[in-house]
């Protein structure tokens, strides 16, 4: 039998159920308002409650405080339509994140930081939604920050029960106990009975997952009893539907469907789709076990099972669409439609690798295991059994019971005492026979005992032997570690030359006011470097990534900077295309003279911008540069030339390229390195279009904020795996 999740509360932000009984006084509020805030106001709210109101409701909301110059009222408009464009983009995070960057501009500029911390709270939901939870957790954690500098505290027990759903979600359940536990305890201290009742909930399924069943009712009979007292539907509704799963796993089907249907008639109620979803699954998995106990045909519960994926695909809830490909899959399994079984199975694994949960993975491994084996898929069935074993191994291994809250020390006392108890009388039978079998032992002593001696001797011959090994070993060790520190002392000293090509840090705050660089290489030298020159009113800027990295990569890097400085100081181009068709034939003229075909060189980003009339000139070579504009928040790209800066097939003259800047538009120049990088839940690249929504999500923050937020989130992306390339950002801020 399948196991089947329990419901978990996760705070959704501004993503507040609508309620009619909510709605309907601001509504009459509104009709006999006479301010244009409260007007406002009211507006706001009832399109947060009123999901029906869509773009045209929150454009005229943008517009009237724009053009009254309502700030605050403006930023909550912005908030909406990042909610509303979050819902109907399905997937393309673009409009939604500037949007909620625009409002989190405002907040900032008119100094309220518990909004601030809102829309950083919102951008990590829609992170996480996509199954970025690296970053995800990032914003999460930068919004707790704040919140906690302005102690307030509904929004920090908003965001730890959030922060304990992600650690939760991977499998990390000390962590998730740890935030679940500091989340409750706030919201006790400020009578929040609501949240206390879904963190008791939420923290009952973390016990429940560590198969301790006193703690997992003691905790859903704490929730029940204060979700009733308040009368909290949708919380007493997600009791009944876990209490029918608790039936489930013990096989009682009547109590498991009286319970679900008890949960799914308040979902109905209250319009709960992803609810009525999970209950119909529920129904569905309690008639699957009757058809398991009496040899069923199993069509009651597909009947459900597709009942529940429908609406799962319609509110596009990926983790639960997961776990109805794999319930369907089990069905056709049981029904021996084997080639249907697959094809959902096959969707379901899908889905839970890109979101990387244990959980998932591992139940749906084991279920395509079993459809391989009965195909006779040797090779497939293996794969699935040992993901089945990794993945289970993953959620419930040894080291995470033992970081579990409830320790089980009294538990090994109480089995001590019992054993003790045990041994006693067994070693009272025992002493007669030992007795007996004494002089037995005795001989049998002396025979072994002869036996050891012989032993011995030749293990001390062996020993003689081994040491002399040992003492050659350790001789050639001392010799390599020697060669080693030589080398790693000699590329260290490297590292001091090649810092030498680089701008001084000094150099560069001279000329940027308001900028950054991120420089990380993947060894001690680096094939990349950035470069920086000031001639008159001009100030001239670059990233470059040589062929490869490390030592070899350090010493192209010093002849393509040289290069570089030459074109521009001895020979005075000041034009970026012509800067780099003259650093190319000088790099290809010094690689020449060994009399070798050498075909390394460069891709590079190359601006040069009047610092007076803001005109930026850049040219490129394999690599972009990508520019915000202050109008319209959005990334606007320009694409080098596809050729790089040495030897080359077919050469052409770069390209120079125009644009007119205004002051706060920024500009970012960086190499391949970052986008590079393998990491994440899945083990991917980290790719550009991470890289964008990073940019775009925190382009409202200082520079000095955003390199700390790439750092982070570069580290975080990569995890233990090691650096692929050396990496290179810059950004600059007019």
């Amino acid at each position: 039998m399948r196991v089947v999740l329990i419901i978990l509360f996760f705070f959704l932000g501004i993503k507040i159920p609508a309620q009619e009984e909510q709605v309907e006084p601001l509504f009459k509020a509104l009709k006999v308002a006479k301010h244009d805030t409260v007007k406002l106001g009211l507006r706001c709210r009832i399109g947060i409650l009123e999901p029906i109101l869509r773009l045209p409701y929150w454009d005229s909301i943008l517009y009237e405080a724009n053009k009254k110059g309502y700030k605050y009222y403006e930023a909550l408009a912005l908030n909406g339509l990042g909610t509303v464009y979050d819902e109907i983009d399905e997937g393309d995070t673009t409009r939604s994140f500037a949007a909620f960057n625009k409002a989190m501009k405002i907040f900032e500029d008119i100094g309220d930081r518990k909004e601030v911390a809102h829309s950083l709270h919102v951008i990590g939901y829609i992170y996480y939604d996509r199954g970025d939870v690296p970053i995800s957790l990032v914003y999460y954690k930068k919004s707790l920050k704040i919140r906690q500098k302005i102690d307030f505290k509904a929004g920090i027990g908003e965001s730890l029960n959030n922060i304990g759903f992600i650690y939760q979600s991977l499998g990390d359940i000390s962590q998730a106990l740890d935030y679940y536990h500091k989340a409750i305890k706030i919201f006790e201290e400020i009578g929040d009975k609501k949240n206390e009742a879904y963190l008791l909930n939420n923290i009952a399924f973390l016990y429940q997952g560590q198969g301790d069943t006193i703690k997992v009712l003691e905790n859903y009979y704490k929730s029940l009893k204060i979700s009733k007292e308040i009368d909290d539907k949708p919380g007493i509704s997600g009791i009944y539907n876990n209490l029918s799963v608790i039936y489930q796993n013990r096989k009682d089907v009547t109590n498991a469907l009286k319970y679900a249907m008890q949960s799914l008639s308040i979902r109905k109620e209250i319009g709960d789709k992803r609810g009525i979803a999970a209950c119909l699954n529920n129904i569905g998995a309690a008639y699957e076990i009757r058809d398991d106990q009496n040899s069923g045909n199993y069509n009651e519960p597909l009947d459900y099972y597709m009942q529940a994926f429908e609406i799962r695909k319609m509110i596009n809830d990926k983790s639960a669409i997961a776990r109805s490909y794999s319930s369907i899959g089990l069905i056709y399994y049981k029904q021996k439609n084997y080639t249907k079984a697959l094809a959902y199975a096959e969707n379901g694994f899908k889905i839970s690798k890109d979101l990387g949960f244990p959980g998932n993975i591992s139940s749906t491994a084991k279920l395509l295991f079993k459809i391989y084996k009965q195909q006779n898929n040797v090779a497939k069935a293996l794969e699935m059994h040992e993901l089945f074993i990794f993945m289970k191994d993953s959620v419930n291994n040894e080291e995470t019971r033992k970081s579990s809250v409830r320790k089980q020390f009294q538990y090994e006392y109480d089995k001590k005492v019992t054993a003790d108890s045990v041994r006693t009388i067994e070693e009272k039978k025992t002493v007669a026979l030992q007795l007996k079998q004494e002089k037995t032992q005795r001989y049998a002593l002396y025979g072994g005992l002869m036996l050891v001696l012989i032993f011995a001797g030749f293990m001390f011959n062996r020993f003689k032997i081994t040491q002399k090994q040992k003492i050659v070993i350790e001789q050639q060790k001392n010799i390599v570690e020697e060669k080693q520190k030589e080398i790693v002392d000699s590329i260290t000293y490297a590292k001091r030359l090649q810092e030498a090509i680089l701008p001084a840090e000094i150099f560069w705050s001279q000329n940027f006011k308001n900028g950054f660089f991120y420089y990380q290489p993947k060894d001690i030298v680096a094939g990349d470097f950035y470069w920086l020159e000031k001639i008159g009113d001009t100030v001239m800027f670059a990233v470059a990534d040589c062929t490869g990295h490390g030592v070899p990569g350090a010493l192209v890097s010093v002849v393509c900077s040289n290069a570089l400085n030459r074109s521009v100081l001895e020979f005075g181009i000041n034009d970026p295309g012509k800067i780099l068709d003259k650093t190319r034939e000088l790099v290809i003229s010094t690689f020449e003279k060994s009399g070798e075909e050498v075909k390394d060189g460069m891709d590079i980003s190359l601006c040069c911008l009047n610092t007076k009339t803001k005109e930026l000139r850049w040219a490129g070579a394999n690599n972009p540069i990508w520019y915000v504009s202050s109008d319209d928040m959005n990334i606007h790209e320009i694409k080098g030339d596809k050729q790089p800066i040495g030897k080359y097939a077919i050469q052409r003259p770069f390209t120079s390229h125009k644009v007119q800047l205004n002051k706060g538009d920024t500009i970012y120049l960086f190499t391949d390195g970052l986008a590079d990088q393998f990491g994440g839940p899945k083990g991917k690249k980290f790719k550009y279009k991470m890289l964008k929504e990073i940019l775009l999500a925190n382009i409202s923050r200082s520079m000095d904020d955003q390199k700390e937020v790439l750092e982070k989130a570069f580290n975080a992306w990569k995890g233990q795996l090691e650096q692929v390339d050396d990496v290179c950002v810059i950004g600059v801020r007019l």
